[in-house]
């Protein structure tokens, strides 16, 4: 029951999501501004006005006057209760209600967690201000203060139990849990000493963790340590600096993957803020996803060297199950063996800009992978090569992309693709090559809902033939029976169906700019009507031809029944 939801889980769920990216999973949300927009799906309109502001977590329409936050989103948009929205948000977020005793315990501790790491970090940041080594070593990598400050860098002192005194208000074991102490021969001590650290946030801006750098070299410990694996951190699932590159406008057009913090805070300070880092591990497809969330392009900015290049190709093993058609991905190799912290560094962003015109393309660099040690000009080379290719892109869901990268990389050694247009159609059937006219007809209608349907449709026996006419009767029969039709409204009518999927494909489509939705949708109704009549008559034809001639008035019945088509294909109206 709502009462016994805590109101602080509440306003922490609404903290943890992302109203854009909430909203956005049910609606086409295109970013005018510093908002996004979309056609209100709380009424009928043809041009939007429902904005969404991702720095005030909160909607508004201006046609219809519907707003509130993300919870009252969802309340609305999928008719749900108070309790059962903030269910659906946590399950999204993944994050239990704390309704029963045992959910509250595992809550208390998320909470309990977090504010130990957040007391840590703060305990960091005062450190630093205290400790000029540290400091000096800051100003001789070139990071400001500023900088720092932007991304909450801070220094642990060289120090086993510190920390412990001075976050003694925390159980060891909680401690432990989040990382910050480490156990050996039964004993308790801190984890990071004399390191520089890096507070690291989730997508949404909250800690979960930390990385250090070791402030002196020493060959007894590694140059960087990151938090272990913990109920808050996942390096598999978590991008360092998203939370920060989300917010930018560049990174809607593309966003850089680099491999180490300081390559994301020397980009940050030389404003190239579109940049991410993975966390001493290779890029997951879970990182890949989150970049899509939020760029349609990501460039792989990796050293030039030979480890850059190996974590390059495990890029593209991740990247192609994941990638949809209309997104991009491409190499960006540093010349000189230089990591993207010494190269922006040296060079600037001028540099940085100059040097990204020779960035390599998708299936340029895997042509030239594939292609290293194989004699592309013998028959054998060529089909060693072509099963790599075809074993490589195997996985891919983006079937347009996938064709022409096969094609690409088939015709590159003079063979020819065997991609399967039949596939494609299956993920695109309003593509204007392949769909058929019922299937632009229904695209049409889940893109401006409020078109008329002219009854004479659904009174016409010819077009009952058609395949798909069932999904155009039951979207006629939904517009009757409520009073405001939208395009979620007639996907939740399917919901439950076998249609839902192929509606749903559909309504994610852009379609092409019509200057007349209504005539269009008339024109194709007309296009399968006169279609089924042609039909019709070339089986009277057949049936003439192989009936019985003595058969005078069934004979005539056929011809005048041909006839009656005849004026009507001639005439070629219907609505």
């Amino acid at each position: 029951m709502a009462q016994r939801i805590p109101k602080d889980f509440i306003n922490l769920l609404i903290s943890r999501a992302n109203i854009v990216d909430i909203i956005g999973s049910h609606l086409n949300l295109q970013k005018k501004g510093n908002d996004y927009w979309a056609c209100c799906p709380f009424h009928n309109e043809k041009t939007a006005s429902f904005s969404v502001s991702e720095s005030k977590q909160f909607y508004y329409c201006f046609g219809c006057g519907a707003k509130g936050n993300v919870i009252d989103f969802l309340m609305e948009f999928l008719n749900l209760s108070y309790p059962e929205a903030i269910r659906n948000l946590a399950n999204t977020l993944g994050m239990d209600v704390p309704e029963s005793s045992e959910e509250s315990k595992r809550y208390d501790e998320f909470k309990r967690l977090e504010e130990i790491l957040i007391s840590a970090q703060t305990l960091f940041v005062k450190s630093l201000k205290e400790n000029e080594k540290a400091i000096d070593y800051l100003k001789q990598r070139g990071i400001t203060g500023e900088t720092a400050k932007v991304f909450g860098i801070g220094f642990a002192p060289n120090d086993y139990n510190t920390l412990k005194k001075q976050l003694n208000q925390y159980q060891e074991s909680d401690m432990l849990s989040v990382g910050l102490l480490a156990n050996s021969d039964n004993e308790n001590y801190v984890k990071f000493r004399n390191r520089i650290m890096f507070p690291i946030y989730n997508t949404y801006g909250n800690l979960c963790g930390f990385g250090g750098r070791l402030l002196t070299e020493n060959n007894k410990l590694p140059k960087y340590m990151n938090s272990p694996e913990t109920k808050l951190y996942s390096k598999r699932n978590i991008l360092y600096g998203l939370n920060i590159a989300r917010k930018v406008k560049e990174t809607e057009k593309r966003i850089f993957v680099v491999e180490g913090y300081m390559d994301v805070i020397s980009l940050y300070q030389n404003d190239i803020k579109n940049v991410v880092a993975t966390l001493g591990t290779a890029i997951s497809q879970s990182h890949l996803l989150n970049c899509f969330k939020y760029s349609k392009e990501i460039i792989f900015a990796f050293d030039g060297d030979e480890a850059g290049q190996k974590a390059a190709w495990r890029s593209v093993e991740q990247l192609l199950p994941v990638i949809k058609d209309g997104y991009e991905a491409s190499f960006y190799f540093l010349p000189d063996n230089l990591d993207p912290d010494s190269f922006v560094s040296k060079f600037g962003k001028d540099g940085w800009e100059k040097e990204l015109k020779n960035k390599i393309s998708l299936e340029n660099f895997i042509f030239h992978k594939l292609s290293v040690d194989t004699n592309l000009e013998s028959a054998s080379g060529k089909a060693t090569y072509i099963t790599k290719v075809k074993n490589l892109l195997r996985d891919m869901k983006a079937l347009v992309l996938k064709e022409m990268l096969e094609k690409d990389l088939f015709l590159r050694v003079g063979a020819s693709s065997s991609s399967s247009a039949s596939e494609i159609k299956k993920i695109y059937p309003n593509n204007e090559k392949k769909s058929s006219p019922m299937q632009k007809a229904v695209s049409i209608i889940l893109n401006f809902p409020d078109i008329e349907l002219d009854k004479r449709i659904f009174e016409e026996p010819i077009l009952k033939k058609v395949p798909g006419f069932d999904i155009l009767s039951e979207i006629f029969l939904l517009k009757n029976k409520v009073e405001t039709i939208s395009t979620g409204k007639i996907l939740e009518h399917f919901r439950d169906t076998s249609s839902y999927k192929p509606l749903n494909k559909i309504a994610s489509l852009d379609l092409p700019h019509l200057e007349n939705p209504q005539s269009e949708f008339n024109g194709f109704i007309g296009v399968m009507y006169f279609t089924e009549l042609e039909k019709k008559r070339d089986e009277l034809v057949s049936l003439l031809q192989k009936a019985d001639s003595s058969d005078e008035e069934a004979n005539n019945e056929a011809l005048s029944q041909i006839a009656n088509i005849d004026k009507m294909l001639k005439k070629r109206k219907f609505l």
